[in-house]
């Protein structure tokens, strides 16, 4: 009758809470309505930690009987389980505390098991707030009930525990049509996209799977659950990956994971033939590690870890440390491991979490524990290929150290899925195990994810297998659960396998899978696949034996599979069908050791005849700064000696813009302007003239008008340049930077009148369409931003390190032309000076971001795939045979117009050699430039303003020439002006 009494006194105290606390009824927080426990004493039953706090919650004072939940003891570990009314997404819990407060472990209640959210001490019993708040990471699942685990060493009191989250999760997105991994007829002229959401929502589609939400192309609906879109272009009607972000109506919740949409475009009276991303076909990859911890715990992780794996037919990857310490018991357990399948692994004989002092100590560490597993467990040295990093410490040149002893090895700390295609062997990326290191999110919706995706999700786990549930749930998946030594294994022979020597016979065809690898290391099985459409398949021979195939049906097409075992050479007939076979010099990048595959077995044309790229021509970037400005805040200038000293030292090539109107000729600006323009790596690009009213809409000026801007503002820089440096021989930039992006195709045709070589844009404005590339002109409209929303000032937020660098290997658009050299793409990665700038404090640099800024081109300079470029070196590399613009040599524009070896050779002003301008002293009076000057009238100029220029101008230069030894070497033309 008591216990009734206090529930219902404490729901009415609940009501009046959340009536004066309205955020916190709509953020759906609720407090346990029931409760039980393992131990209570009498007067602190579990029901006293149910609905709101009661008590006066202090740490350091015993509770009062009737107020809160107290184990019988203190030395002992007690478990609170308590139960909630309303089924929510859980965000975090609030455990309100009484007495010496401990808790333990924190588990929910998902799918009829418990799930372990939170592993190790949260200790608050000397803490004055005698409370825990824990945030989950993503979960997306409901639960209802919440398991708590004491402290083996305190009294633990619990006045309650409140439970907060959503009662709306975000949206789930259903591939409808096309099916996932369909194949399409290539005749086809379009297709409809279509998704469902498990709740009302809207939801877009891009290419790039970096985009976010309002950045997309929306898709249609009209009820909020149905979205589709008809899509009718498409690049090379080959295979098309289109990714999902749909956000709820009701609760604005966006998915964090991007949903992937694939399909192809074959002709389908051709069938074909690829190997499977991953064994047997599955659509993703897992493995299972444990780090074993410290000695004492090695029977534990045997018996516990291996155990749950075992009754599931599983395998996994045991990581051996303290390796110096076993014994022969110890040593057993892991040779009975090895034996059952288990993968061995090593992971230093000392356990260091901190920097190496010395490639020696590093070494030693290394050799004694790939010695001990060597000798102790049985295993041949080709199988002791795979390490984990101590607490996830490593470096570039730990990786490369580290090579001499293992192939492959495992990050931590990490929290993410990898690719089919790891970009580094040497630090896979991982999944926290719980308790150790930043929450991990929702560990079943990453086998999902891993699923849709086709990728490889890395499950680690320390001591023992928490939430084995997790691996019925796998199974239960199209994922291949594997050690992580095999699955890497397989990733590398799927990237080298090549098919060559095709040969029609009078039954089908005959071909050679062929392996460069070391077989005794790279010993697995390749899953090969082909689509017979309406034919069959009588056999498949390899080396002349029949083997196993097996029939099945992928997004309504039908296929068999099997399997090749691991050899340098393996002849494959296929008997009673013929079918296309990728192969390198097809024109067809289709076999997953290509790289790329020109059409031909020629080298040295960027392309090689095994289909590969260069290794370290894979990606080129070009760094480019913009509004280098001479009218910035002289307090200012020190950033730019600052970019100057930082690419001189690092001799890094980098394109730096500037608006000509503002070069400063006799102040510290002069001076660093100097260094930007003699700097070998680095590169000046012109950015418009003046930046004034009618030059921000440049685009809806006739050509003619175009051309005075653009030319004026080089000749701004020559006369400018003159001064700084002292010599009438200057090189004048041949890259434009359009203002506010406003590019078009009579811009462009100005732009190659005028001899420059790259439009660089990095994008354009909704209201234009995008400018091609001509065969005089590089146009890039597209590029990777170091800050989050693309924008420019000292208000921007830089993105984190590897994000950038991901954002530059995964960049794709189909929405503009990319530039390429040879096939490899060329990625723009760009920031402004006024983004370094101190929120607050003028002049001063925001150090935060320079740090990202630094970190990023230093991962990328160690990146032996990415090459940095200015673009002019593009140009140069795209450009390397002359081709004939149609544009007169006696028009003065530095180019060979006509591919006769000669520049400029009817030029009758100026003389060009290369990019410099040089007044040809046999006419001392003329200038090609001042000869068009004097041509032109008040009339051609578009404003009042720039007729007055003009006039002034004029007088300059012709005063500049007639008084050459009286010319005043710090006259200021802006001044002038």
């Amino acid at each position: 009758m008591v216990s009734t009494k206090i529930i219902i006194v404490k729901s009415l105290f609940l009501v009046v809470f959340l009536l004066l606390n309205p955020v916190l009824a709509e953020s759906f927080c609720q407090y346990a309505s029931s409760a039980i426990a393992t131990s209570s004493k009498i007067g602190l039953e579990p029901i006293y930690a149910t609905e709101v706090p009661d008590s006066e919650g202090k740490c350091f004072t015993e509770p009062v009987q009737y107020k809160s939940w107290q184990k019988t003891n203190w030395n002992l570990t007690a478990n609170l389980t308590l139960t909630f009314q309303e089924y929510i997404y859980p965000e975090n819990i609030t455990i309100f505390g009484d007495y010496d407060l401990c808790i333990n472990r924190i588990w929910l209640w998902k799918n009829n098991a418990w799930y372990l959210v939170q592993k190790g001490v949260i200790d608050k019993s000397t803490d004055a707030n005698c409370s825990i708040n824990y945030k989950f990471n993503i979960l997306n699942f409901k639960i209802d009930k919440v398991k708590l685990e004491t402290c083996g060493w305190s009294w633990s009191a619990v006045d309650a525990v409140k439970l907060c989250g959503s009662k709306d999760s975000f949206p789930k997105i259903n591939i409808l049509q096309p099916l996932q991994d369909q194949i399409m007829d290539n005749s086809s002229n379009g297709t409809t996209l279509k998704i469902s959401t498990n709740v009302k929502s809207e939801c877009e589609f891009n290419y790039n799977k970096n985009f976010s939400f309002g950045n997309g192309t929306k898709l249609l609906t009209t009820d909020g659950i149905i979205h589709l879109y008809n899509l009718t272009e498409f690049t090379d009607k080959n295979l098309v990956e289109i990714y999902y972000i749909c956000r709820g109506l009701s609760n604005k919740k966006i998915n964090p994971y991007y949903l992937i949409h694939r399909f192809q475009f074959r002709e389908l009276e051709v069938p074909f033939i690829d190997v499977c991303n991953w064994y047997d076909c599955f659509e993703g990859a897992v493995s299972i590690s444990n780090d074993d911890g410290y000695h004492k715990l090695l029977s534990e992780v045997k018996a516990v870890c291996s155990k749950e794996l075992e009754k599931r037919n599983l395998k996994g990857t045991y990581f051996l440390a303290f390796t110096n310490t076993y014994n022969s018991s110890d040593w057993n357990i892991w040779k009975d491991a090895y034996k059952y399948g288990h993968e061995i692994g090593g992971h230093t004989t000392h356990h260091n979490c901190s920097y190496y002092q010395s490639e020696d100590y590093f070494r030693k560490d290394k050799q004694e524990n790939f010695d001990n597993i060597l000798n102790n467990v049985g295993l041949p040295k080709e199988e002791l290929v795979s390490f984990s990093w101590p607490c996830g410490v490593t470096s570039q040149q730990y990786q490369k150290w580290l090579s001499d002893y293992y192939i492959f090895a495992r990050g931590y700390y990490i929290n993410l899925i990898d690719s089919k295609n790891p970009e580094n062997s040497m630090n896979y990326k991982s999944v926290n195990s719980v308790g150790y290191g930043p929450i991990p999110p929702d560990i079943y919706l990453l086998a999902d994810i891993t699923e849709n995706h086709q990728d490889w999700v890395n499950y680690v786990y320390h001591d023992s297998c928490d939430n084995p549930e997790l691996f019925d749930y796998l199974l239960a998946k199209d994922l291949w659960v594997e050690t992580i030594g095999t699955v890497s294994k397989y990733i590398t022979e799927r990237n080298t396998a090549t098919m060559q020597n095709i040969v029609d016979t009078p039954t089908g065809v005959k071909f050679d899978l062929i392996n460069d690898l070391n077989t005794t290391i790279f010993n697995k099985e390749l899953t090969i696949k082909i689509y017979t459409g309406n034919g069959n398949v009588e056999s498949i021979k390899i080396n002349g034996i029949t083997t196993k195939i097996t029939q099945f049906t992928q997004s309504n097409q039908s296929y068999i599979k099997f399997n090749v075992p691991s050899s340098k050479i393996s002849e494959i007939e296929i008997v009673g069908l013929r079918v296309e076979i990728p192969c390198c010099g097809d024109g067809k990048v289709n076999q997953k050791s290509e790289e790329c595959d020109d059409g031909n077995l020629i080298n040295m044309d960027g392309c090689n005849n095994n289909c590969k790229s260069g290794p370290s021509e894979q990606i080129y970037v070009v760094l480019y700064i913009g509004n280098i400005d001479g009218s910035a805040s002289l307090e200012w200038y020190h950033f730019y000696d600052k970019l100057t000293s930082y690419f001189e030292t690092n001799k890094i090539p980098v394109l730096f813009s500037f608006f000509p109107e503002n070069i400063q000729v006799d102040n510290e600006f002069a001076n660093i302007f100097k260094r930007m323009y003699l700097a070998e790596n680095i590169e000046l690009g012109q950015k418009g003239f003046t930046l004034n009213e009618t030059e921000k809409h440049l685009d809806e000026l006739p050509l003619e008008e175009q051309r005075h801007i653009i030319k004026y503002g080089r000749f701004y820089f020559i006369e400018g340049m003159k001064k700084i440096l002292g010599t009438e021989d200057i090189n004048f930039p041949v890259i434009y930077i359009a203002p506010y992006g406003r590019f078009t195709n009579t811009t462009r045709q100005v732009l190659e009148e005028l001899g420059f070589r790259t439009n660089f844009g990095l994008y354009y404005p909704i209201d234009l369409e995008p400018v091609k590339s001509s065969p005089t002109l590089d146009s890039f409209q597209y590029g990777v931003s170091f800050t989050v929303n693309g924008s420019a000032g000292r208000e921007t937020v830089f993105k984190e390190s590897n994000q950038i660098i991901d954002e530059i290997f995964s960049f794709d658009r189909k929405d503009v032309e990319m530039v390429d050299i040879n096939g490899r793409k060329v990625i723009p990665l760009y920031t402004h000076h006024v983004d370094f700038e101190d929120k607050i404090a003028n002049g001063k640099i925001d150090e935060v971001k320079w740090n990202i800024y630094e970190e990023t081109i230093s991962k990328l300079v160690a990146n032996l795939s990415v090459v940095f470029v200015t673009p002019n070196q593009v140009w140069n590399l795209r450009h390397p045979v002359c081709i004939s613009t149609g544009i007169p040599e006696s028009f003065c524009n530095g180019v060979d117009d006509d591919c006769d070896g000669n520049i400029d050779e009817e030029c009758k002003g100026e003389i060009y050699k290369g990019f410099a301008f040089t007044p040809n002293n046999n006419l001392k009076a003329t200038s090609k430039l001042i000869e068009e000057i004097l041509e032109s009238t008040i009339d051609d100029f578009y404003t009042w303003e720039y007729g007055v220029l003009t006039g002034i101008l004029i007088t300059i230069i012709l005063i500049s020439i007639l008084n050459k030894r009286n010319k005043k070497k710090n006259e200021n033309t802006r001044e002038l002006v």
